[in-house]
């Protein structure tokens, strides 16, 4: 799981430098092409912190 924001103009010129390291392709879950993105900024308050823990439920609950 990858947390970031757009809203961060260095963040992402960061994000790219990052993906593009070789340490980072050789992570199993970037090989397996399960690296999942989510906003970090996007969800603020109580419901937003709500918002992003039922992202989070989702995106590791076991597929059935």
């Amino acid at each position: 799981m990858l947390l970031r924001t757009a809203e961060v103009e260095s963040e992402a010129s960061a994000v790219v430098e990052m993906m593009a390291h070789p340490l980072w392709q050789q992570r199993p879950v970037v090989q397996s092409q399960r690296v999942v993105e989510l906003d970090r900024i996007g969800c603020p308050g109580l419901c937003g912190q709500r918002v992003l823990l039922m992202m989070l439920e989702e995106t590791l609950a076991p597929d059935t």
